[in-house]
């Protein structure tokens, strides 16, 4: 018994010293600090109870940076998050996932508004890099409801959207101010 009771004093020193092991500057425990995780993944900012939480940097190995407000070790509040290909957003997390803001693709393509479960759905406004424009509202990154596309040359669809495309009963509107109605 006296064995067994030695062996998990030993495992819990040693268990609670890797756990603060790779803290490899500042205080990671209640302060600011930098950990670097056995991945390769860094976070540079402030710690509360062992956790990030508060403004920090984490930078992941493949290139993937993300600088804001975090909470219990997660992204939560105002951040930027950088992609390795160039894209990037910026806005509102809650629990790590995106809620609000703007999202710009390496292609020059730009979203703007709201995301739930992380992915585009809600109200928004999509810019593509030829000029096109959507307004209107979003499910799981396609077009789905009620919308308006503007094309570069100042035509507008004004309508139903499903699965990304057109539907049902819709209005052209062209640079002139002449009306159509269009079904889809």
């Amino acid at each position: 018994m006296k064995r067994f009771l030695v062996l998990i004093v030993v495992l819990y020193c040693f268990s609670a010293e890797a756990l603060h092991a790779d803290c490899v500057r500042g205080d990671c425990k209640n302060g600011v600090g930098t950990y670097v995780f056995p991945d390769g993944n860094t976070y540079e900012g402030e710690f509360k109870n062992s956790q990030m939480d508060g403004t920090g940097t984490q930078t992941s190995s493949d290139g993937r940076k993300y600088t804001g407000t975090l909470k219990n070790g997660k992204r939560h509040g105002s951040g930027v998050y950088l992609f390795p290909d160039g894209s990037r957003f910026e806005g509102q997390f809650i629990d790590d996932k995106r809620v609000r803001g703007s999202f710009t693709w390496a292609n020059g393509d730009k979203y703007e508004g709201e995301f739930k479960d992380d992915a585009i759905t809600g109200t928004g406004t999509y810019t593509y890099a030829n000029g096109m424009k959507y307004e209107g509202e979003f499910k799981d990154g396609k077009k789905e409801g009620k919308g308006t596309i503007t094309e570069p040359d100042g035509k507008k669809y004004v309508g139903q959207f499903k699965d990304d495309k057109k539907y049902g009963l819709g209005k052209m509107i062209y640079p002139g101010g002449a009306e159509k109605e269009v079904r889809h």
